[in-house]
């Protein structure tokens, strides 16, 4: 037991203490890898497709004539499973295991149910979809029967998503690497038996994706079996906890919402751009495999952003929680920047991966020369949301805007009137209301300790060593937050005390100064 903790430990990053440049880059670079595999593997479709089908430039403009839906349905399983990283990350900073628990079995449910759900749109609707995108009468058949057969496997890449998303916050991010390069592996050999040995066209690639998929989400679901933590998925335990569900939900959704955004303004360039010759079409699909690869590497300091900040939001270290934002932004900026520049360098020759025509590697360069530009930009938006994400108080900010100092009052005698601020449902405001009654012992002890000069991230410290005896237990003994609550000293507790009417002789004053006056003789200006 004691080598499991050990080895475990070893992969995991510390998000709460230590150097952020250190620990930020050590997380972000195993999930950076990951990321870059992940886009690797894929883009082995593409490559294979686009060299060795019998078919070729038709083949690699059917595969790329779904890049976008790919991208619109992946996004949105990417999205919730960023959501699940950021409720696991709160839960373990606040080192709530009961919650942690309730947002692991609920987030398997949700992504399973959501891979689902596109699986069938796109089984259902393939054709429709991409003859709204105009795709090219040669390249329809191999696009439908290409977008099907990928579908299969999204409810595994879902599954994946989600098992990555709860190891990312522990801060383990290792361990998925290692589990998509198994996967990744997998995916090349069988793109080549099927491609070449059994001269399959974009549906061999299909087939390959798939199966691929579905081992890595079975790797990381196994890992999550054998887990003895508040991580551990049990089986047994599997069901929807609504406060859990609504957590992951209210993050994974916008967060969904926003790649889908962007993937539904690309549909709208590419329905423009499928009416172009099957030259230009080919090598856009070839260069857009750039502007995947670049953003997902640069997704990796989203991920930690979002991770960091929502851990430290959660453990009341708010000191890091700027440091977390900035360091990571410029992680991303650096990337993003430096992998611009090579593409103008060297991008023919990363064209040339994709296809063999001069004229198809003209133009994907034409579209390269241009996005080039645009890669570290990004990161100045997109780090910014992450940790937004992370905080997840957009919402809240509004209300204390609005209602300012009678914020408290307002929740606790008229509630109805948090509809008046905009974004605020009726459906929203019964999951306030719910959340604001779940944490009542928290709020009576901030609205006892504040006008005490305690803070309230004292006030949450204060709560979990003690649990819900903790307002009784600092009316009963204040002394008792000098000896057990890092951060308050004895003068503090002192003031505190005499607030609540404790004289200067009470025993428990004398029994607390006995104890900090030896402590207070060592510090290096005391003196009789």
């Amino acid at each position: 037991m004691s080598k499991t903790v050990t080895r475990r430990r070893a992969l995991t990053v510390e998000m709460t203490s230590g150097s952020l440049w250190k620990n930020i880059l050590l997380f972000s670079l195993p999930l950076m890898m990951t990321q870059v595999l992940e886009v690797l593997f894929n883009l082995s479709d593409v490559a294979i497709a686009g060299k060795y089908a019998y078919n070729t430039y038709i083949a690699l403009g059917a595969v790329g004539s779904t890049t976008t839906l790919v991208s619109l349905f992946t996004g949105l399983l990417i999205g919730v499973g960023a959501g699940v990283n950021v409720a696991a990350a709160r839960g373990l900073g606040m080192e709530d295991n009961d919650n942690v628990e309730k947002t692991v079995h609920s987030s398997f449910l949700i992504c399973l149910g959501l891979g689902v759900l596109v699986c069938l749109v796109c089984v259902f609707f393939a054709e429709p979809m991409l003859r709204l995108l105009n795709t090219k009468e040669e390249f329809l058949p191999g696009a439908v029967l290409y977008l099907k057969l990928y579908a299969i496997g999204l409810p595994g890449m879902g599954l994946y998503n989600c098992g990555n998303g709860i190891l990312s916050a522990t801060g383990d991010t290792k361990r998925p690497l290692v589990y998509l390069f198994i996967a990744g592996v997998l995916n090349v050999v069988l793109n080549l038996v099927f491609v070449i040995g059994c001269n399959m066209s974009a549906e061999g690639v299909a087939i390959a994706s798939v199966i691929a998929q579905w081992v890595s989400a079975i790797l990381i679901v196994i890992h999550l079996l054998r887990r003895q933590d508040a991580c551990r998925l049990d089986m047994r335990k599997l069901r929807l906890h609504p406060m859990a569900a609504k957590r992951v939900l209210m993050i994974g959704i916008p967060s969904g919402l926003q790649n889908a955004i962007f993937a539904v303004a690309n549909l709208f360039v590419q329905a423009g751009l499928n009416s172009f010759d099957e030259i230009t079409v080919s090598g856009a699909a070839a260069a857009a495999n750039a502007d995947t690869l670049v953003f997902n590497m640069m997704g990796a300091f989203y991920t930690a952003c979002a991770s960091f900040v929502s851990r430290n939001w959660g453990a009341g270290h708010k000191e890091r929680i700027t440091k977390s934002y900035l360091i990571s932004m410029f992680y991303a900026f650096a990337v993003g920047s430096i992998c611009g520049g090579l593409l103008l360098v060297f991008g023919r020759q990363f064209l040339s991966l994709f296809a063999d025509k001069p004229e198809v590697i003209d133009a994907g360069m034409d579209r390269l020369r241009i996005m080039a530009f645009s890669y570290g930009i990004g990161a100045l938006m997109d780090a910014s949301i992450a940790a937004s994400r992370g905080i997840g108080k957009s919402i809240a900010a509004r209300i204390v805007k609005a209602f300012g100092e009678d914020t408290l009052r307002i929740f606790d005698e008229e509630p109805q009137r948090l509809l008046e601020i905009s974004g605020i449902t009726q459906k929203k405001l019964v999951t306030i209301v719910e959340c604001w009654t779940e944490h009542q012992g928290v709020r009576n002890l901030v609205q006892f300790l504040q006008p005490h000069d305690i803070g309230a991230s004292f006030a949450v410290r204060i709560y979990k060593h003690y649990g819900p005896q903790a307002l009784s237990i600092v009316q009963e003994n204040p002394y008792r937050l000098a000896m057990d609550i890092r951060g308050i000293g004895f003068l503090t507790a002192d003031a505190l005390a005499a607030k609540l009417g404790f004289e200067s002789e009470h025993p428990l004053r004398i029994q607390a100064g006995t104890l900090y006056t030896p402590q207070w003789m060592k510090m290096p200006n005391f003196a009789f």
